[in-house]
């Protein structure tokens, strides 16, 4: 048997598709010290630009504002965030890449949340650094704080969409960007 909470599909005399959802632990982000934007943009990025040689697509995106809904006071209006308090973010995460090369990632992965991981097997002839016959796909979410967002949002070279994305044989040097 297969266990509860997965299954197995055989799309084909080739192809199966195993699906299985595993419990995780979680920490209330008040209980963190996550990482600001600013101090993520400077050794986040720049641990993964040292690692983009070992997968075939890394791509961070912009920091997005969690939702979190403000209390209400008396006459039922939101509240106005202290200054004092943090504001929290999330960036999208996407790295595809031979399964070897996710150890590499290990030492990086404190403040992500992975929600999706995709293991492919495929016949290959010549493997690669980037390339393999066992591929790992994961997608995620980088949370941190605005502790120094302003800093960042004055001194960053912005992107249209201010996206920051690591593509593999990229020789131009990667941009920083806020919203």
């Amino acid at each position: 048997g297969m266990g509860p909470g997965s299954n197995i599909e055989f799309t084909s005399l080739d192809h199966a598709v195993l699906r299985w959802t595993a419990a995780s632990g979680s920490v209330p982000l008040a209980r963190q010290r996550l990482i600001g934007s600013s101090e993520n943009e400077r050794h986040f990025f720049s641990a993964m630009q040292g690692l983009r040689t070992a997968f075939s697509h890394l791509q961070i995106g912009k920091p997005q504002p969690l939702p979190i809904s403000a209390p209400k006071d008396e006459q039922d209006k939101p509240v106005v965030r202290p200054t004092h308090l943090f504001a929290y973010f999330s960036r999208s995460l996407h790295i595809s890449g031979p399964l070897r090369s996710a150890s590499l990632l290990l030492p990086h992965t404190s403040f992500i949340a992975w929600n999706k991981a995709v293991l492919t097997l495929r016949e290959m002839d010549r493997p690669s650094l980037r390339d393999s016959g066992l591929n790992l796909t994961l997608q995620g979410v980088l949370y941190e704080n605005d502790s120094s967002i302003e800093q960042v949002m004055g001194h960053a070279e912005r992107e249209p969409d201010g996206a920051f994305a690591l593509v593999s044989g990229s020789a131009a040097p990667a941009k920083v960007s806020a919203p």
